[in-house]
This record gives structure tokens, C-alpha cells and sequence, in this order.
């Protein structure tokens, strides 16, 4: 997973300069769930002027996979057969270390618009409002939990990459 989101924000920086390099300077990254988590990367490691839009993604991996909806599916038993301690907490530390919180923000802070789902059991509200603090972005809000503000945020999803392009 973390070599797939590696060579992933490599190839989209690729991208990027290759874009700018053909004349296009109007540039944005947008995605949801976890291509918001990587769009949201993106942002904060290409260190290029472009419009960034993650949805339904926050500021740390680490909740989802200790607290939210996705802990219900970890093997912790399993986990805390290898951990050294408590499982839950060690998972969390190393999760931590991927924080957009350690990454500066986006090059353009008025071009990046962070959506949140009102009723995701994913990625909490805290998180989706602790991105948009840091990153000292807008915040916009999708009606409905995680599927379903796929399903319905579309839309939202392309106004407010739209709005980010200026």
C-alpha cells in the first residue's frame, strides 16, 4: 500500500511537470477517499502552484484504521501477538508518521478546498476539519456519509475544483 501511494504521487508530480512543461497552467489534483488522501499528498509534496481538492479525507491515517469503521476489520488479536505493547497504539504511531501534519501545506493555500462528508464513519469530522486548519484551506461539507458523499458529492466535488482553479 505505501509503495503503490508512493509511486502514485511520483508519477502524478510526473504529470504535473510534464503538463507545465506543454503550456497548461491552470493545474488542479482532486480525488476522494483514498485518492483524496493521496491528492491531499500531492499538494503538500509537489511543490508546485496547483489547485488541490481532497474529499472525504483528513489530516492523519491513523484514526481510520484505530478508531473509525475500518478498526472493525483489523486482526488486532493477530497484531498483538507481533507488537511489543498495545497493538492499537503501535498501528497509530507508525500511521502517524504519513500526517499531512508533518508536510507543509499546499503552494497555493487559497487554491486548496477541503471537502468533508457530514456523516462519514471513515474519516471523522475532526480530521477532515483538523486537514483544513492546517493547511489553512476552505472547508466544505458533503451531505451524507462516506459512499453515499461519493455517490451524491459529484457535483460538489467539481465546483469546488472549479472554484479552486480560480
Amino acid at each position: 500500500q505505501l509503495r503503490m501511494n508512493l509511486a502514485t504521487i511520483a508519477e502524478v508530480g510526473t504529470l504535473i511537470a510534464w503538463l507545465e512543461r506543454e503550456g497548461h497552467d491552470r493545474l488542479a489534483v482532486a480525488g476522494f477517499s483514498m485518492g483524496g488522501a493521496i491528492a491531499a499528498l500531492v499538494g503538500a509534496l509537489v511543490r508546485r502552484p496547483i489547485a488541490v481538492v481532497p474529499a472525504a479525507a483528513g489530516l492523519s491515517p491513523a484514526p481510520i484504521y484505530t478508531v473509525g469503521l475500518l478498526s472493525k476489520s483489523v486482526a488486532w488479536p493477530a497484531l498483538a501477538r507481533e507488537a511489543s505493547g498495545d497493538a492499537r497504539a503501535e498501528l497509530g504511531a507508525m500511521l502517524e508518521t504519513a500526517s499531512l501534519g508533518r508536510l507543509a501545506p499546499p503552494v497555493v493555500r487559497d487554491a486548496a478546498i477541503v471537502l468533508g462528508c457530514t456523516r462519514d464513519g471513515f474519516v471523522s469530522r475532526a480530521e477532515t476539519e483538523a486537514l483544513a486548519r492546517h493547511w489553512s484551506a476552505e472547508l466544505r461539507w458533503i451531505p451524507g456519509g462516506h459512499v453515499s458523499g461519493l455517490a451524491l458529492g459529484a457535483r460538489a466535488m467539481r465546483r469546488a475544483t472549479l472554484d479552486a482553479l480560480g
